[in-house]
């Protein structure tokens, strides 16, 4: 699903996709951070008509490549090789003429189309050495630098990589201050290089944005929550929720996920309650919304709304043996506050299901043995519960 936005860029008709990692603050059993919407967003590169006519430089090396190709179909390993060399020699072409960027340009499309991002990197940063004015060259090599950043995955290297993307497009929007395209990459290169007071004042300028509001805002809530800012952040999302109609369902539900998530963190278990029910309400086959509205309902020791709410979860997903195992244990709790064996009795048969399952939990196969020949005022203390009867359960899309 969403919520956190970031920006598809596409290099000359092909998608490259800046995949950043969500900044989470993560908190009891909740759902963690939605990961960045990525979307089209303009950071486009416009075609040039006189780059798309000059003769391109690839065109013998595809010839030769191909020749080479009918003779080495037999060795899959050696044409990856003898492929790779090529894509080598294409960057290595951009010498035949220093003085032209697009020449460098061209070498750099391509050898980020083929997921080769450190020769992109090193082709369009002679682009932009040799047309420093170019906003375009600009644009190529932060896309280039994302790409490598988002191959990183996270780590000091990745952090280095974006702040060198946030450098460049600090330099696109010294050429075109407008560029809000530009501006919206940067608070997201910040981000991810852990700069979150920089990437506030990013995403400020952004919020009456119409093509940028609604992420710009989402995004500052969670720069504001990872700086601990929290009733801010809360602030914000309930203005964000207030104002905007033009959100979708999914959108809307991950802006209220959020705000569960800011209020648990502030111990209103009350409004984040309410939070996550909301969100489970706009995503009813969500199985995250459901167990994140089971985790808070518990938190405000409405056991019943959690059990229903698990319950729900395990409807949606009936092949998972965690969900089942922790339907069982709230059972178990809802059995002791109540008194009433029935809840006692269904927590057996949730365990039961969990383990056929997942037959390799012995504790919990063992645990279900003995819930089934002790009578009700015999049993266990809360002592003698699985070992992950009280573990958070992880949340994934």
């Amino acid at each position: 699903m969403l919520f956190m936005y970031s920006v598809a860029t596409t290099v000359r008709g092909i998608c490259v996709l800046a995949a950043i990692a969500p900044l989470a603050v993560i908190c009891g059993c909740r759902k963690p951070a939605p990961p960045q919407r990525e979307q089209a967003a303009g950071d486009t590169r416009p075609s040039q008509r006189d780059v798309e006519s000059a003769p391109s430089l690839f065109g013998e090396i595809r010839r030769t490549l191909t020749g080479r190709m009918v003779k080495e179909l037999r060795d899959t390993d050696k044409w990856r090789r003898i492929s790779l060399a090529g894509l080598r020699a294409a960057g290595e072409a951009c010498e035949m003429n220093l003085a032209d960027p697009a020449t460098h340009m061209r070498a750099g499309d391509k050898a980020l189309a083929c997921g080769q991002t450190d020769l992109a990197i090193d082709c369009f940063t002679r682009a932009t050495a040799l047309a420093p004015k170019n906003a375009d060259m600009h644009r190529g090599l932060a896309v280039a630098l994302v790409a490598s950043a988002a191959r990183q995955g996270s780590g000091i290297e990745a952090e280095k990589l974006y702040r060198q993307a946030a450098a460049v497009y600090r330099a696109i929007l010294a050429i075109s201050a407008g560029d809000e395209t530009a501006r919206f990459n940067l608070g997201l290169a910040l981000m991810r290089s852990r700069s979150p007071t920089e990437a506030d004042g990013a995403f400020r300028p952004l919020l009456k944005s119409r093509k940028f509001g609604i992420e710009a805002a989402f995004n500052l809530a969670v720069v504001l929550a990872s700086q601990g800012k929290l009733k801010q952040a809360a602030e914000q999302l309930r203005r964000l929720i207030r104002t905007n109609r033009t959100m979708g369902p999914a959108d809307l539900a991950a802006a209220h996920t959020r705000l569960g998530e800011v209020l648990n963190d502030l111990d209103d278990t009350a409004g984040a309650l309410k939070a996550y029910t909301e969100a489970a309400k706009l995503t009813p086959k969500d199985v995250a919304a459901w167990l994140n509205l089971a985790v808070s309902a518990r938190a405000h020791g409405s056991y019943g709304y959690a059990v229903t709410a698990t319950r729900k979860a395990a409807e949606l997903s009936p092949f998972n043996a965690e969900i089942h195992l922790r339907l069982g244990n709230l059972l178990l709790e809802l059995h002791r506050a109540t008194g009433q064996d029935r809840f006692l009795l269904e927590a057996v048969a949730a365990w039961r299901d969990s383990v056929k399952i997942d037959p390799s939990q012995t504790a919990l196969r063992r645990r279900v043995e003995v819930y089934e020949r002790r009578s009700p005022e015999t049993q266990p203390g809360a002592t003698d519960q699985h070992p992950t009867a009280n573990k958070k359960l992880p949340i994934t899309k």
